[in-house]
Parts: structure tokens; C-alpha cells; sequence
């Protein structure tokens, strides 16, 4: 179980109400909006911040690799699960929120489902040019929300690819995103780092390295597989799928220590994606079916429905 601790001005503390870890005080909306609308792209671009988003927004090279990396993989496991979900649906409607380079959105767009995203950074819509069949509003959810009052109830499905853990209020931004899902049938599928998880706790013992996860202000918010579900649960869903992804931390474990050593960061997740490549979609999407059932996996991706 982890324990409330300092890092910098902040506390990292267990939030008394849902259980899942977060940092303590909260940053206000408006130091939030000001972060990701200005600095947090120019952050990546300077090689902080994630190193998945960095290799996406280059739109180099190595971005083609990652993009076909991730529309074999998890992109499809994504609208594989999702038609499985909503069988019969004609039309399936779809909302990304936090929608990036909008690489994903272009996918699913290309997959047959009707589309559109939110992005409030200025700089990560630079991208947008070339995905002319995008529709993308500029702005933060809850503008969206008041301003698209038409917008209300009609989304077979929300994806939330690591958003939850930047929102100051986690539960506030669920229940806006109930408001837009079609009653009795809507899909929210949200993707999460797996932080303060065993095998984390178990890497810092053996490579000597601080909770390396936390990474303040970037994340407010830090879920596991257990508190996810239980978060999920006194939200008023019910969670009717999950999936990890690949278990980073056991390279960390095996002596390759890439919280140190950047350059190792990229082996080990080349071997990772030679790995899922390599693997056909059922056989991936049922292998980490049993790693999330093991409390494992670098990211986890929960699909929830509203309970009736």
C-alpha cells in the first residue's frame, strides 16, 4: 500500500475519497489551462515530459514506425473491442477527448465510425492540416460540454487516452462525460498509466531510483488497476473490459535500467514493439487480458458502461 509522501511543493497523497493517489494541493484550473495550452508541447519538443507523445508529435520517421506500431496494435484492439461492445449499431458515433496529433481519431475514422475530437493545445493541432477528415474543436471538455448542448446523449463511445491522469477533478470530468454518453449503452474507454502498482514499488528496491513516475505538474492524478476499478465503480459504472499493455518495469528488473539511461528506454521499447507486432490480435489482446488479471502492465485500459 503506498504511503503519502513530499516531492518538490507538493504532497503526494492517497485521496480520501476515492482512494487512488494524487498530488496535494490540486493546481487550479486556470494554472492547468495555461500549462497545456502554452508550455506542454514545448516541453516534449525539448525532449521532457512523455516520451510516447514526443515520438508522435515529430511527425518524423520514427513517427511513421510508432503510428504503424499503434494502428496494428492498440489502436485495433481499441475498435475490435468497441464493435464487440455496441453490436448492430449502424452509425457508431465517437468522441475522443484529449485527442493529441489525432492519430487515433484518424484511424477510427478510416475504421467506418463517425468521429470528432477535443484538443485544447494550439501546438499539438499544427498536425491537423494534413488530417482533413478530422473534425476538431480547440478547446478544454467542459467548455465543450456547456457550449454543445446538442452534443448531449448521443456518443456510443468517449475515449480518454491518458487524460484522467492531468484533470483536477477526475470524478467532476466522469460525470460530464456520462452527460454526452447515449443513456443504458454508452462506452467510455479510458487509458491510464498503471502507477503505485507492485511491481513499480518492487523496480524502485532494485534499480535505486525514487518513484520515477511522478511527474508533477504533468500528472495530477495517478490510478492503478485496483483503485481505477474501484473509482469506476462509485462513479456508477460498470467496468466490462480491461487490458494492459506491456510491463516495462520487468526490463528494469532484468538490468536495463532506462529511468537512468534514455538510450535504453528506446531499446526496450523497440523490443516491446517486435514483440506485439509479432503477435496475432487475438492472441495479443487475450495476453494482456491475463496481465491486467496480474496487476501488470505499464498502461491500463478499462471500457465502462453506466450501470442502470
Amino acid at each position: 500500500m503506498s504511503s503519502n509522501f513530499e516531492k518538490g511543493k507538493y504532497s503526494v497523497i492517497k485521496d480520501p475519497e476515492y482512494g487512488y493517489m494524487r498530488i496535494d494541493p490540486v493546481p487550479t484550473k486556470e494554472y492547468l489551462a495555461d500549462y497545456y495550452k502554452s508550455s506542454y508541447y514545448d516541453l516534449i519538443k525539448k525532449g521532457e515530459g512523455a516520451e510516447s507523445i514526443k515520438r508522435l508529435h515529430e511527425r518524423s520517421d520514427e513517427t511513421k514506425s510508432e503510428v504503424e506500431w499503434l494502428q496494428k496494435t492498440f489502436y485495433s484492439d481499441i475498435d475490435h473491442i468497441l464493435r464487440d461492445l455496441l453490436p448492430g449499431e449502424d452509425s457508431r458515433r465517437i468522441l475522443e477527448v484529449g485527442c493529441g496529433t489525432g492519430d487515433l481519431l484518424s484511424f477510427m475514422v478510416d475504421k467506418g465510425w463517425d468521429a470528432m475530437g477535443i484538443e485544447p493545445s494550439a501546438e499539438a493541432t499544427e498536425h491537423y492540416g494534413t488530417q482533413g477528415k478530422l473534425v476538431i474543436y480547440n478547446c478544454f471538455f467542459d467548455e465543450f460540454v456547456k457550449e454543445h448542448g446538442n452534443f448531449k446523449g448521443i456518443f456510443d463511445a468517449i475515449l480518454l487516452m491518458n487524460v484522467l491522469e492531468h484533470v483536477p477533478h477526475p470524478d467532476e470530468f466522469l460525470n460530464m462525460v456520462k452527460s454526452l454518453l447515449k443513456p443504458k449503452k454508452g462506452i467510455v474507454c479510458i487509458k491510464v498509466p498503471n502507477d503505485f502498482s507492485l511491481i513499480q514499488e518492487l523496480a524502485t528496491k532494485v534499480i535505486h531510483e525514487d518513484r520515477w513516475w511522478v511527474a508533477i505538474p504533468d500528472h495530477v492524478n495517478y490510478f492503478n488497476i485496483d483503485t481505477l476499478n474501484s473509482f469506476l465503480q462509485k462513479l456508477g459504472f460498470v467496468v466490462l473490459e480491461r487490458l494492459a499493455d506491456f510491463p516495462m518495469e520487468l526490463f528494469l528488473l532484468l538490468g536495463y535500467n532506462y529511468v537512468k539511461d534514455r538510450s535504453l528506454g528506446k531499446m526496450c521499447h523497440k523490443k516491446r514493439k517486435d514483440f506485439e507486432m509479432s503477435l496475432p490480435g487475438d492472441l495479443r489482446r487475450s495476453f494482456y487480458r491475463k496481465i491486467v488479471s496480474s496487476e501488470l502492465g505499464r498502461n491500463i485500459t478499462f471500457f465502462a458502461q453506466i450501470s442502470e
